[in-house]
This record gives C-alpha cells, structure tokens and sequence, in this order.
C-alpha cells in the first residue's frame, strides 16, 4: 500500500507540474498582443500585469480544488474511507505549487519563510495521515493568496480611477500655436510647451528653449540643472526656471502608465510598520517553530508535532493585514482621497499641528477682480494685459483670475520672454522689450530698490479687508496695482470645528499674502495663529521649529510656493486643483476639491492602525492557545486545522467588513457633498487653444 501511495504523490506530483507549464504557456499565448497591435512600451508593467493574472488565476483554481478536498477527505473520513486514495491525489495537486513556491524561495532568499513553512506543515500532515488538516492548509493558503491578490487588484482599480479624475493635461504646439489636450492624447514626436513651474508630463529631448530643470522626482538628483536645445529630459522632472519645447520620445498613454505605477508602488504596495512587523514576526518564528517540531517528534510522536507547527497562522496573518490595507485604500478612493504616498497611514494618527495655506486652500480656487488703481499714463486694460501676459503660463489663483478676468475683456495676451518666478513673491517678464513685474508689496521694493509708494496707491490698498493686491510696473516704475477679492470656500468653517471636535488644538495659517490679511480670515475661522508675509523658505524653517519642538505636522496647500514646506511636513495634503508640481508632492490628493475629505482620511488612516494592531495580537493570541492546547488537551493536527481554519474565516471577514461598515459613518463629507456642492470631476478636457 505504501508503493500505491507513493506512486500516486509522484504521478500526481510530475502531472501537475507538467501541466502547470501547459497552462502558463497557453495563458501567455493568450495574453500576448497581436501581430496587428503595437507593442507594448512599458514591457515590465506588462510582464507584471500578466504575471498577477496568472497567480490569481492560479490561486483561485487551487483554491476551489482545496474545497473540494476538504468535501472528500471528509466523507472518507465519515462515510467511505477507501476514497483516501483520490483524497491523496487532491492534496498532492494542492501542495505542488506550495512546494514549487518553497523551493525558489529557498533559492532566492536562502532561508525559511511563509512558503516553505506551510509545505512542511503540509508534507508532514500528509505523512500522519491527517488528510483533512493538510487539506484545511493547503485551502487556507491558497485562500490567503487569493484575498492578498484581489485585495491588491481591488485598490489598483479604485486608486486609478482616482488618479484618472486629476486634471492631466498638456500643451503642445501645432502649427505655431499652443493648443490645450489630454495627456492621454498626446503622440510620439509631438512638441510640448513646458512653462515654469510645470512637471514635464513625458521623456523628451529638447528642441528650443533653456530652462533649470529639477530631476530628483525622475533621478533622486538633488541639485537642479541646465537644459538647452538638444539636452534630453524626464518625465516628472519640474521647470524652476524658463521654458522649453520637447520633442516626446513616448506617448501620453505610456507617460500615465508609468506615473501610476509609481503610485502603485507607493500606495498599494506599501506596508506599514504593523505588517512589517507582524510578517518579520511569521519569517523569525518559523525556525524556532520548527525546531521545537523536530524536538517534539521524537518524544511524543509525529501527530502531537504536526499539531504545534498550526502555532504559527504566517501565511494568515499576511493575508488579513494586506485585506485591511487593501480596503483602506479602496475607501479613501471612494471618499474622494488619492494616496500618494503610503507613510500617511502612519503618519496621521499622530498629527497634532495643521496648517494651512490661505489662497487656493481655505478660499476658493480662483478670487475675482473687483478694481484695478493706475498711477501712470497705462489704461486699465494695459496693466490688466501685461499681468495676465506675465503669469499666462503660471499655474496659481492669482495667475487664473488675471488670465480669466482679461479673457472676459477680450484682451489678447502677447507672449511673455525670459520668465523668473520667485515662489511667495512675485513674477519678471520681459514683454515687447519692456521688463514687467508682477508680484506683492515685498517683491516690488526688493526689485525696484525702494519703499516709496504713490499716494493713489497707498490709499488704494487696505489689506485689513482681507484683499489681494498685485503690483504692477514697468521698466523699474511702479504703475498700478489689481485687486483680488478671495472668498473664503463653503466648506471651511465645517472643516474647521470638525478639526476642533477631533481634539485638534493647533490650527494655523501660514500665507505669502499680508499679515492683515491673513487676520481678516482667521476671525471668520477662529484658528489658533496666522503667520502673513511668509516666503516658502519661511513656511518651511517654521515647520522645522515645530517639529524640533516634538510636533508632528500636516500642511495643507496647493501653490507651487508650498512645495518645500509640504516635503518637509510629516504629512502633506493637497486640493485635487493645485498645481500639477504640487499634487505630484503631495502625499495626499483631495480629488473632489473639498476640504471635508481631509476627515475622511483621517478616519480612515486611524482606523486602520487601529485594526492591524488588533488582528496581529489577535494572531499572536491564537499562536499561544494552540501551543497550548496541543499538550493539555492533546490537539492532534485535525483538532487545530480546525482552530486554525476558524480563526482564519473569522479574521478574514472581520478584515473585509470592519473598515467598510465604520467608513460610512466616520465622515460627514457624503452628507455635506450636496450643500456645499462637490461634484466629481471628469477627467475628459477640452481643447483650448491660446
């Protein structure tokens, strides 16, 4: 009878094995493009997207086999035992995989972890004739995968589409004239228009123009460089200074490719220190776990030592803090919340200082031109034109109400030369030979070398009305100014006494506009300090006081000028309209461009920690009572497959259900969505032409 046993576990092993290697090949074959069809430039997501198909596919086979083996292994147990032969046959068609896993991960990491565990434990099951607890393994494992797989492709598809509704769009020049597209859209060997303060959206070589470009989001390089005509650039490197026209040497399809599977890795991919800590837990107790087997066997015998190796739920334990990251991040998407960046969710429960940029974040995206003050020979068209021809590349919501307002004076904006922008500060162009500046009060003394300013002027501007005022001159004279009224967004104050009920004690403002200003604001939102006048290098060496002082901060913007402050800041959130450059720092997007997604995060994030540090004590609890079990209540491998497949359903729909059921009732931004407005963007973009 032994012969017939081993014969049927070799048969069954070599059929398996072949036939795995039939089906790999016919499911590439059918995954493949077609002769017809382009290539696929991006060879390693494709490679990568192919090979999850085929693991889930595979899992999900396996695991529908393991059913099946737990329903025959159960009536040759009860009913009919003589069917223990094709009981034999299913297990061994279940652990092969396990085992084909084990071995290359020996190969590869060179020491015991998950696969090779659950194939011992496996083998040994099969040894002592324990079909129905080697069953219950081999279905558990084969589940756990499948759960971690779909639970990867389930945020991938929800992250995505999340990314799909940020605004991704380009200029390209047709015919000597800049026209509006989707990224998307964009073709090899068209040329795009990239303007200060813009991410380059493809890989390119530069055909005219001379800008300094910044490559550490493309290289990791930190120190900028100088790009002229025939240099090549990179995708997701930012201008800080010029402009270029680039030749893409990729298409618009494969530029968004990459960039989101960037943020996959980033995002989906990523674990928290619980998960860190709860599989290097599984990887170093595995050994010592199976020593003590080994130990055991002798004395007590095979069945008891099978038994123990139940302990230790790796493969598990895994699965069920990967359900619960998956689904965190499948319902921040939901709630209107991109993750940039996966540190958040570690990050946020412990924030206690908030800041926030003023215009654009606590005021509504785009202020209106209520009256311009001209101290000059200049109409008010004239300085309208030459600041809106200034900043017409300039992605801001001063630049974008000067654009809008001289677009509904049917003003024709004249291209602007030599462009410098100083974050905070202001903008220099160079427009029909005349040097133009545009900028607040600080950026025209440093250019025009004085504080005197003209009598119309002084009496024009009252910043203790919460006001904007841009400055306008000519050739080194002070002309004009523009002034910009902000409205302060719907949904602030709600925002902010929610802050306040979650027990946030340290709510600031910290702006490049005037301190007056920032006052007039702060008394309709009643937050803890404002800080006016504040450059970026300002912003930034204030988070640094704070957190010196043990704070851990979150700063919320959406200007190109809040950048470094936001890389600096624990957490970094962004409104789904800033700027591209600042929504590529952000570690969070609010894509629905609504304030009260910053709670829905924040619930979220909390929730989860919350959770993974209950499933791993739970894991480790279950561990501990089967190791004792095995000697007290003489626990053979039956009795804790048992246990074990029990505690894994339970688990496995806690994971599932737990966040799903407290995110509908963590955050008001649903109930709030229809009275303040919000309405989901389309990711569809019409042409423009300017």
């Amino acid at each position: 009878m032994v012969f017939v046993h081993a014969g049927v576990v070799i048969g069954v092993y070599l059929s398996s094995h072949f036939w795995k290697k039939r089906k790999r090949a016919r499911m590439l074959a059918l995954t493949a493009p077609d002769a017809n069809q382009q290539e696929p430039q991006n060879t390693e997501m494709f490679a990568e997207a192919q090979q999850n198909r085929f693991d889930l596919a595979e899992d999900r086979h396996q695991f529908r086999v393991g059913a099946a083996t737990l329903l025959t292994t159960s009536a040759g147990h009860f009913i009919y035992p003589p069917i223990s032969i094709l009981n034999l046959a299913l297990i061994t068609y279940g652990v092969t995989p396990i085992i084909g896993r084990a071995v290359s991960s020996l190969q590869k990491q060179q020491r015991v972890q998950n696969d090779v565990y659950s194939a011992v434990v496996s083998v040994l099951c099969v040894a002592c004739g324990q079909y129905f607890a080697a069953a219950i393994n081999g279905t558990v494992y084969h589940l756990s995968n499948q759960k971690i797989r779909e639970s990867r492709e389930e945020a991938s598809e929800h992250i995505s589409d999340a990314f799909d509704q940020l605004p991704m769009h380009i200029w390209v020049l047709c015919d000597g004239i800049e026209i509006q597209k989707p990224l998307a859209e964009l073709c090899v060997n068209e040329i795009v228009v990239a303007n200060l303060g813009e991410i380059i959206p493809v890989n390119g070589e530069v055909v005219s123009g001379c800008a300094v470009v910044d490559q550490q989001a493309a290289t990791g390089e930190m120190q900028p460089v100088d790009v002229v005509p025939g240099d090549h650039v990179l995708a997701q490197s930012c201008i800080i200074s010029g402009r270029l026209h680039i030749r893409a040497t990729d298409d618009g399809q494969t530029s968004q490719s990459r960039q989101l599977h960037q943020l996959m890795q980033n995002t989906r991919d990523y674990k928290t220190r619980l998960q860190l800590k709860g599989e290097a837990w599984a990887d170093r107790a595995a050994l010592p776990t199976l020593a003590i087997s080994a130990a055991v066997w002798p004395l007590f015998g095979l069945v008891p030592a099978t038994a123990i190796l139940f302990s230790l739920p790796a493969n598990s334990a895994r699965a069920t803090l990967a359900t619960q990251t998956g689904t965190c991040l499948r319902q921040m998407s939901q709630h209107g919340v991109l993750v940039r960046d996966g540190r958040v969710f570690e990050n946020i429960p412990w924030i206690d200082v908030i800041l926030f940029d003023k215009t654009g974040t606590l005021t509504e995206t785009t202020p209106e031109v209520v009256a311009i003050c001209r101290c000059s020979v200049h109409t008010e068209n004239e300085l309208l034109q030459l600041a809106a021809a200034s900043e017409q590349h300039l992605h801001h919501p001063v630049a974008d109400a000067l654009r809008q307002e001289a677009a509904a004076r049917n003003l024709q904006l004249p291209e602007a030369d030599d462009v410098s922008y100083e974050p905070g500060c202001g903008i220099r162009a160079c427009i029909a030979g005349r040097q133009i500046y545009v900028g607040n009060v600080r950026f025209m003394h440093d250019y025009l070398g004085t504080d005197e300013t003209p009598p119309e002027i002084q009496h024009f501007v009252q910043p203790e009305n919460g006001h904007n005022y841009v400055h306008v001159a000519i050739d080194g004279e002070l002309v004009g100014v523009i002034e910009l009224r902000p409205a302060l967004r719907a949904e602030a104050i709600a925002c902010i006494n929610k802050l306040r009920e979650r027990g946030f004690h340290n709510l600031q403002i910290v702006s490049g506009d005037t301190q007056e200003a920032c006052e007039y604001f702060n008394r309709q939102l009643n937050l803890d300090a404002c800080h006016g006048g504040m450059l970026p290098e300002d912003k930034v060496a204030l988070i640094r006081q704070m957190q010196s002082q043990g704070h851990r901060v979150c700063f919320i913007g959406d200007g190109l000028n809040d950048v470094v402050a936001m890389k600096q800041a624990n957490v970094s959130i962004s409104l789904g309209s800033a700027a591209e450059v600042t929504c590529g720092t952000a570690q969070i997007v609010l894509v629905r461009d609504n304030l009260m997604d910053i709670h829905a995060a924040m619930d979220m994030a909390m929730l989860l920690q919350l959770r993974l540090a209950g499933d791993l004590g739970l894991w480790l609890a279950f561990g501990a009572m089967n190791a004792v079990f095995v000697p007290l209540l003489h626990f053979t491998p039956l009795q804790s497959g048992l246990l074990f497949g029990s505690a894994f359903g339970y688990f496995s729909h806690k994971a599932e259900k737990s966040i799903h059921l407290r995110s509908s009732t963590t955050s008001d931004a649903d109930h709030k969505k229809h009275q303040y407005g919000m309405v989901k963007k389309s990711s569809t973009i019409q042409p423009v032409v300017r």
